[in-house]
């Protein structure tokens, strides 16, 4: 966005709309160079799984920067919390209806793993929005959230919005890869993601208030593999409790 076309905005606000071309910057070679590092960090050993998890992040600095009229701070650590980004809007940035929409800061959160999203990272996302009085936040991962519909992590990220009005999107490393594949802008992928979920939802398909059982099968999985991971667990030991929690589970949520 240059400096007529701003002049001309507050000459003739009525004639003039911004299209999402003008607020954001065109990619270059280096989202090739950081794709690459990303890619090559999944064969990473656990080692490096601090490495591994910066990658995707210095990926999505590039990415969130390509929007103008924003400050993008990268590990951001607070007094009880470490964010990976905080965007902030500047001066002009309400002037594009959708950046306008989301609010003066938003966040993001990075998760280079295997697995996908779990339903607690997708709670300590929407708790970081809360606490820090914000209404939208984004995720950039490997495999994306888990779940469908309104079941797991993307039931749990279609519950907060209803409830609450805080929208959450998600972006996989594929939809990254076409990002640069396909030259796509990405506020309008961002803008795309969130009238999908603003659209789509349908707060008559179930109650906001029900009991979520669902998210204390995750907490109890993640305290099982860390016995494993601690050596009070035998591999299969895990295997056989994960198996008959996810009985459990499927029983609970058909009856």
């Amino acid at each position: 966005m240059n400096e007529d076309t701003i002049i001309s905005y507050f000459q003739n606000p009525h004639l003039l709309r911004f299209s999402d071309e003008e607020f954001c910057k065109p990619l270059d070679s280096e989202l090739d160079r950081l794709i690459d590092l990303v890619n090559e960090s999944f064969d990473f050993p656990k080692e490096k799984n601090d490495e591994k998890g910066k990658r995707l992040e210095h990926l999505a600095t590039y990415l969130l920067n390509r929007i103008n009229c924003v400050e993008v701070i990268h590990d951001l650590r607070t007094e009880s919390n470490q964010i990976d980004h905080k965007v902030t809007l500047g001066a002009f940035a309400p002037l594009h209806p959708f950046l306008n929409e989301i609010g003066l800061n938003f966040i993001s959160e990075c998760k280079n793993q295997k697995s996908k999203v779990n339903v607690g990272q997708v709670q300590k996302v929407a708790n970081l929005i809360d606490d820090h009085t914000l209404k939208f936040g984004v995720f950039f991962s490997r495999e994306g959230i888990a779940g469908k519909g309104w079941r797991d992590a993307e039931g749990k990220r279609k519950k907060i919005y209803c409830k609450n009005r805080w929208a959450i999107i998600s972006f996989t490393f594929n939809e990254l890869v076409e990002i640069k594949d396909q030259k796509l802008n990405m506020i309008t992928e961002m803008r795309k993601k969130y009238e999908s979920l603003k659209f789509e939802v349908d707060t008559d398909q179930i109650s906001v208030d029900e009991q979520e059982w669902y998210e204390d099968v995750e907490r109890v999985k993640t305290v099982l593999n860390i016995l494993h991971e601690k050596g009070i667990l035998t591999k299969e030991e895990l295997s056989s409790k994960l198996l008959i929690l996810e009985s459990h589970y499927r029983t609970a949520s058909n009856e």
